[in-house]
């Protein structure tokens, strides 16, 4: 049987935590820690989410045991997180010309 691999993601987009749960759980491999650190002390960490998540950064680390999966899940991500961030950009421009 192969060892575990693993990758470390961060990002600030809190809500797609259930898409990515998903992007992750869909391609065979699983979140192992999910937890919330401080973007202003880097000791502060929470396994939950905080009361007020701003200025929080959300970290997942996720296994699996063949490392191409694991580098395939990753570009998912990736990919997924670099679209929405362009919507959202788009939308806050749309807004300033309206």
């Amino acid at each position: 049987m192969s060892e575990p691999l693993s990758f470390h993601l961060e990002c600030n987009e809190k809500p797609l935590l259930p898409i990515i749960t998903d992007i992750v759980e869909g391609n065979g491999c699983k979140v192992d820690k999910t937890s919330y650190r401080s973007t202003y002390n880097s000791y502060v960490v929470y396994d939950y989410e905080p009361f007020c998540s701003d200025g929080f950064k959300l970290e997942i680390i996720v296994s699996g045991t063949d490392k191409n999966t694991l580098k395939f899940v990753k570009h998912l991500i990736n990919s997924h997180l670099r679209i929405t961030r362009t919507l959202n950009n788009i939308l806050k421009d749309d807004k300033v010309r309206a």
